[in-house]
């Protein structure tokens, strides 16, 4: 597969083209900010994916994305609706032996990314591989696609500079385990039949460890079987099934439990809750209405032993006064009283007084008075303490009534109480029988057959996982090596062309580490990230992807045909570089050597191979001017001045 023309439509249906030359080196020129970067996302987006990392300066102003690639005799169109959302799934696909860029009136969403994808893996040549995970491993099974071949295709700008990462997006999340256990089989080291192979030894192995548990269970129920017949025994017990028996001879034991199993569980009679409940709600009526009236009994008892206290305080105020009138008895007749029937003289003394005092007959009629209200008073005590003893037998007796529905209600409660434990028996003897009978039929079954056959199927299992693993030899991993030695083969005088770091000694892929690990000089292992310089790291990125591309070229791997560079002379320009045409002191025989390997490899592999470089180089030379194949200057930029000026 390999990228035939671009297409950016705006709303308004005006179409920016982009013409990419298959089997060549096609480099995009450009000063900064003329949309160079994102050229990449536009071509990923169109080739499927559904994260969308266009750049809003982009999105912004175009409603479609249309990408035309060639893969064998047939060429496809890959449309994407623009979206302002992080994802999409919309896509267009047409195809034929010639296809052109639809116009703006025909594009419609007719599939999804998935589909996309699909019809792209199966015309690049994926074959039915799907990638399976190791005994043992949670995770499920994948089918290989594009997708993860198309990670080998792209080096962004972030990416080209990074000592530590050498793939694109290896930094997200499953992207590197994807590319670890993938790039095997983009490498020709696996394939189908290994994957077929490698299922029926994941298969033979489940099987193994199977039997061998069922065979460890049936041993530890063999050793355990006395104590699980008492344990058994010991549940009839409890559920009143048999009696309890002091033995521990396994065949008194199952003849005890065989019976418990089939004795017949106690019949209990039919429970109608309905009258209890009616007559626990006429008890309950009953008892309010006798705690209402026990608080107005009680609240008439206080009201009268009150008013008899108070009773009592006055009648003895009245007693004082009358003690005190009845003394006037000693002061005599009425010799010394006046024209006014009082005393002009004391009585006591003799001596006159200024104002005589009342008359002793007045006093003697007030004592009488108060003498003949005191016995008023003392008459109303009888009635009070009769009515009092009235209202405290009442009284009691609604607290009798009281504790008499206490205890009828108590006697519903063990009533329930009581049914309820008759069926909780129930239960549990019928669970008790069912528990029984499941573990008798497995005490019945002949346990000594049943270990044998299980020995059998273990050894045959574990034979044919033998068999299994003994297919698979060393034949793949002698062929992934023999693959990663002409990769390094590549990597190391092509590194040594760039006059890379270490590049003297030998230099390779660690699919382990998914890096670019180089030898120094007293032969230790040195990773990228222990490299120096943005020259060495970004060298090392283009001898490796160019290297593994070869590869893929000669040995007909199902890989698009096609790898995107952005920005790979970064290394020489500084960071905020406007053009490099402009650049005078920059290092441009680096640079000319990094262009030039690029246009030779692409030149050895006969136009099997094409290369989309963005860059702020420009570089005068003949063959890299023929390469050039649009030049962002003067106005010129991914997007046309007029669609931002609308």
């Amino acid at each position: 597969m390999q990228l035939l023309t671009l297409g950016l439509y705006n709303p308004q249906g005006e179409l920016r083209l982009i013409t990419f030359r298959p089997g060549r080196l096609n480099v995009i020129t450009g000063a900064s900010k003329t949309g160079k970067s994102a050229l990449q996302p536009v071509v990923e987006f169109c080739l499927g994916r559904s994260e969308v990392r266009i750049p809003d300066g982009v999105m912004e102003w175009v409603a479609w994305y249309g990408l035309i690639v060639q893969i064998g005799d047939t060429q496809l169109f890959c449309g994407r609706p623009a979206t302002d959302t992080p994802t999409s799934t919309q896509a267009m696909l047409l195809a034929g032996h010639e296809v052109d860029l639809p116009t703006f009136a025909e594009l419609r969403v007719n599939t999804n990314t998935a589909a996309l994808r699909g019809e792209l893996s199966a015309r690049v040549g994926i074959e039915e591989y799907r990638y399976l995970p190791g005994p043992g491993s949670t995770r499920e099974a994948y089918g290989v696609s594009v997708g993860q071949a198309l990670l080998l295709c792209f080096q962004h700008q972030r990416e080209i500079a990074n000592d530590e990462l050498l793939f694109h997006r290896q930094a997200d999340d499953n992207v590197e385990r994807a590319l670890r256990e993938t790039l095997p089989y983009f490498l020709g080291a696996a394939g189908p039949d290994r994957a077929a192979l490698q299922a029926g030894l994941t298969d033979a192995q489940r099987d193994v460890r199977r039997i061998d548990r069922e065979r460890r269970q049936a041993q530890r129920e063999r050793e355990t079987a006395g104590a699980r017949l008492r344990a058994l025994l010991a549940l009839a017990v409890d559920a009143q099934l048999t009696s309890p028996l002091d033995t521990d001879d396994p065949q008194e034991l199952l003849d005890v439990l065989r019976e418990a199993a089939a004795a017949p569980l106690g019949t209990m009679a039919v429970d109608d809750p309905s009258p209890r409940r009616v007559r626990r709600d006429a008890l309950l009526d009953e008892r309010q209405q006798a705690r209402r009236s026990l608080r107005e009994l009680e609240e008439q008892i206080a009201l009268l032993r009150r008013l008899s206290r108070e009773s009592d305080e006055y009648q003895s105020e009245l007693g004082e006064q009358v003690a005190r009138l009845t003394s006037l008895d000693l002061l005599g007749g009425d010799d010394h009283n006046d024209d006014h029937g009082g005393h002009a003289t004391c009585p006591v003394c003799g001596n006159a007084l200024a104002e005589s005092d009342p008359a002793v007959a007045d006093l003697r009629a007030a004592a009488e008075a108060l003498a003949s209200e005191l016995g008023g008073a003392e008459s109303t005590v009888p009635h009070r303490r009769e009515e009092l003893e009235r209202l405290q037998r009442e009284s009691e007796a609604a607290r009798e009534r009281l504790r008499a529905i206490a205890a009828a209600l108590e006697e519903l409660v063990r009533v329930d109480q009581r049914l309820a434990g008759e069926r909780v028996l129930g239960q549990r003897q019928a669970f008790a029988q069912g528990r029984i009978s499941g573990e008798l039929e497995r005490f019945e079954a002949p346990q000594g057959d049943a270990m044998a056959d299980l020995e059998q199927r273990l050894g045959r299992a574990r034979q044919r996982v033998a068999e299994l693993e003994a297919q698979f030899g060393t034949d793949d991993d002698e062929q992934l090596q023999a693959r990663l030695d002409l990769i390094a083969n590549d990597m190391t005088r092509w590194a040594q062309e760039l006059e890379l770091e270490d590049s003297d000694q030998r230099v390779r892929l660690d699919l382990s580490r998914l890096n670019v690990v180089t030898t120094t000089s007293q032969g230790r292992p040195r990773p990228l990230d222990r490299i120096g310089s943005a020259e060495n790291h970004i060298g090392y990125h283009l001898v490796a992807h160019l290297a593994l591309h070869k590869l893929f070229v000669e040995h007909t791997r199902p890989v698009p045909r096609f790898l995107m560079l952005d920005q790979p002379s970064q290394a020489w320009f500084p960071e905020e570089v406007l053009d490099a045409d402009e650049i005078e002191d920059a290092d441009w025989a680096a640079v000319r050597r990094q262009f030039d390997l690029l246009h030779r490899v692409v030149e050895t592999l006969g136009g099997q191979l094409q290369i989309i470089v963005t860059d702020h180089a420009n570089i005068s030379d003949g063959w890299f001017q023929q390469a050039v194949i649009e030049n962002w200057r003067a106005g010129r930029a991914l997007l046309p001045d007029h669609w931002r000026q609308r």
